[in-house]
């Protein structure tokens, strides 16, 4: 609870599957409300925050499709 990630962005795209909670994701295009049960697309580059702002635990799994090092 009260937790977030600060504003970020990642090299590759990601697929957020938001396993228990409720979390707020603030983007350029606006506020998402993301939820227990539903799976989300983030775009390569994409900067985002994402909050905790309820009073019980959120947990999320995330899959990061990072480019390789070359």
């Amino acid at each position: 609870p009260g937790a977030e990630t600060g504003e970020h962005a990642h090299p590759g795209p990601v697929i957020l599957v938001v396993v228990e909670g409720e979390l707020v994701e603030d983007t350029s295009a606006g506020k998402n409300v993301l939820r227990a049960g539903q799976a989300f697309w983030r775009p390569a580059g994409e900067r985002h925050n994402v909050r905790n702002i309820r009073s019980t635990t959120a947990r999320v799994l995330a899959i990061h499709f990072d480019p390789a090092a070359q």
